[in-house]
């Protein structure tokens, strides 16, 4: 007998695109799923269309809040509504492959591992044009050392060909590995957060080459977000304390650290970025004695970074805020990044 698979779709303001992801929902090639609709109170016409597709197909369970409380909450409250063996997560403004849910199952019923990961595409805002996310389009699997390495880690992800990145939208989980982990409100990187609390459970995982599914990017999407760049940063200082005692933290000390060094550029680049985002960073980046083994940066830019760095955290506050407006122009006149 097949094995049920909940697909659980958080939905907030996206009546653009929610048509076109629970109609590539409705057209899997697999028969035994559910799709957990959660209308976030949408103030749009999302729910009308919710409502419309809950109709008309017994697949979706749709489940309307009254009061909005962001995709962390959205997303658990599917999860406490699920009843399927396997759990996915699908964003209400992408879409995915006909054959997502079968290649995934297939995949983490025959080999019997933990996640499956599959490659992606990144769309633009409904535009006809998709770029592939990773390279490497070989289907293999990967130890618990290299999910944890390329969920945070963009020199590993680099050398391997492989950026399903840290994200629960590509991924199935086994549904028994998810007890009692749910998502924490943040500000950015949510994902990240939630998948780093299964880390001490899993211990294979397999990633599937072929591009399943259908990432968009929008303009006002969250990810480019002025503040998700500090809030990012936040959420990976988070995991590194709650990993402190565990043989993962110096890996996700390492992925801290190129947080620190991609984000200094942009306290030139971003007039948004405030004072108090400034303590911030200086106040992580004090916590600890950086280990470079695992960068990406290298020669040059890395250089550059790390004077940077210097710059942002080794001066009083108004002298680095002075020294930030005299270098913004040389930073956007010689484009040093």
């Amino acid at each position: 007998c097949m094995e049920k698979i909940s697909v659980i779709v958080p939905v907030y303001n996206v009546d653009n695109y929610l048509e076109r992801c629970l109609t590539s929902l409705l057209e899997q090639d697999y028969q035994d799923y559910e799709i957990i609709v959660v209308n976030d109170a949408s103030t749009d016409s999302s729910l009308s269309i919710c409502k419309l597709y809950a109709e008309n197909s017994n697949k979706i369970k749709l489940i309307n809040l009254k009061k909005n409380h962001g995709i962390s909450i959205a997303r658990n409250i599917g999860l406490k509504h699920c009843s399927g063996q396997y759990v996915s997560f699908v964003d209400s403004d992408d879409y995915v492959n006909s054959n997502f849910l079968s290649s995934m199952h297939t995949i983490i019923k025959d080999k019997k591992t933990d996640i499956v990961c599959c490659n992606h595409f990144y769309c633009w805002d409904n535009k006809n044009f998709f770029e592939i996310a990773s390279p490497n389009r070989e289907s293999q699997s990967l130890s618990r050392l290299d999910f944890i390495q390329i969920v945070f880690t963009l020199k590993s992800s680099k050398k391997m060909g492989i950026s399903f990145g840290g994200f629960v939208w590509n991924k199935l989980f086994r549904r028994d590995l998810l007890e009692n982990i749910f998502f924490e409100h943040t500000d950015g990187a949510e994902d990240e957060l939630f998948l780093s609390k299964v880390f001490s459970k899993i211990s294979t995982i397999y990633y599937i080459g072929q591009p399943l599914y259908f990432y968009n990017l929008r303009q006002n999407s969250l990810s480019i977000n002025n503040r998700f760049i500090i809030e990012h940063l936040k959420t990976r200082y988070q995991i590194c304390n709650d990993l402190k005692s565990t043989t993962d933290y110096e890996i996700c000390g390492s992925a801290l650290y190129q947080h620190l060094l991609n984000i200094a550029p942009c306290f030139l680049n971003n007039k948004n970025l405030t004072i108090n985002d400034l303590v911030t960073y200086r106040q992580i980046y004090n916590t600890k004695d950086w280990n470079s083994y695992h960068l990406y940066s290298e020669g040059p830019k890395l250089r550059i970074s790390q004077i940077l760095i210097f710059i942002l955290t080794h001066f009083n506050i108004k002298l680095t805020m002075l020294m930030i407006q005299l270098l913004r122009p040389v930073y956007k006149a010689y484009k040093l990044f």
